[in-house]
């Protein structure tokens, strides 16, 4: 693979200079990692690599021009006390071994663990860390660290998944899997009056064992009737069906299940309500006449939801 903005580099060759590839390529930047440290190209490359200094967490070349930046300023870090996050180890980020580095995004990759980092979103990250030192169930992504920057919250670790479209995904039938999964998972969060606010497919990830895992908790809310921010056009059409949170989880689940069971894309091109309305109600016929149906709690949220959207046709069509 060659990248023009970085002079037609390969990957490989790359590689052979110690820098890994993250993301970028294209008309913006280019992100690359090396030793623990992040490199954003602004543009096209005009130096040579294998001379130019880390000498920060981030360094940006943007064309003759080299500047420094740490990850963290202080300004995105959170107050600890000492009885937040019982029984999760934590670790200072300057102090642990760093790995390879996402693009814009706040994600580092060290060993068997993906830490989300505070300096972008810091609010999020501090409640999405919140949410899952709350729940303990094998089909939720674990948390396994707290990072502090002088004892305080810089972000957590959590296990590392695959995506849900990876090789090894395909090898453990996602598909026989994935109606009980997301019928089990929900239920044990709306036992434990939490709500994902968005259940969809690139929130599903799967483990080194196959076991598929829920991850992206940063706009879970624990008040069913909490207003989260979403722009998910399916979101947005529940909620001005039915505010409730636990509805919201149950008709995104629905359509997640239509759309990976019969390998369409459902929602992404729809131009108003009634193309949303439509593929909702074929959701949830779907659901019923395909018998999906394992767990009764969610059963019983998936007829009402049902009838609200079959109600809110009618009057739409009056």
């Amino acid at each position: 693979m060659l990248f023009p903005l970085l002079g037609n580099l390969t990957r490989d060759k790359l590689k052979e200079m110690g820098f890994q590839w993250a993301a970028g390529g294209g008309s913006g930047s280019t992100y690359l990692s090396k030793e623990g440290k992040q490199v954003i190209i602004r543009g096209q490359l005009s130096r040579d690599l294998t001379s130019l200094p880390l000498l920060d967490d981030t360094t940006v070349v943007d064309g003759e021009t080299v500047a420094y930046r740490p990850r963290f300023t202080g300004r995105e870090t959170i107050a600890l006390a000492d009885s937040d996050f019982p029984r999760i180890p934590r670790i200072e980020y300057y102090s642990m071994p760093h790995g390879r580095w996402s693009d814009c995004c706040p994600i580092e990759y060290v060993d068997n663990a993906v830490l989300k980092l505070a300096p972008w979103r810091t609010d999020h990250v501090h409640h999405e860390a919140r949410i899952l030192a709350l729940l303990d169930h094998p089909n939720i992504v674990r948390l396994l660290s707290i990072v502090t920057l002088d004892c305080r919250f810089a972000g957590f670790g959590m296990e590392a998944l695959d995506e849900i479209f990876c090789p090894l995904a395909a090898t453990h039938q996602v598909d026989e899997q994935l109606p009980a999964f997301i019928q089990e998972t929900v239920e044990y969060l709306h036992h434990n009056r939490i709500y994902h606010c968005d259940i969809r497919l690139g929130n599903i990830m799967v483990s080194e064992q196959g076991r598929l895992k829920l991850i992206d908790f940063d706009i879970a809310q624990t008040d069913v009737l909490a207003a989260p921010r979403t722009y998910i056009a399916h979101a947005r059409h529940s909620l001005a069906i039915s505010p409730r949170l636990d509805d919201l989880d149950i008709y995104m689940s629905v359509v997640l299940l239509h759309k990976k069971l019969c390998l369409r894309e459902i929602g992404e091109s729809v131009r108003d309500n009634q193309d949303l309305q439509k593929t909702a109600l074929d959701s949830f016929r779907f659901y019923d006449a395909n018998n999906l149906k394992v767990s009764d709690y969610f059963n019983n949220v998936s007829n009402r939801v049902h009838l609200s959207l079959r109600s809110h046709a009618v009057d739409s069509a009056g």
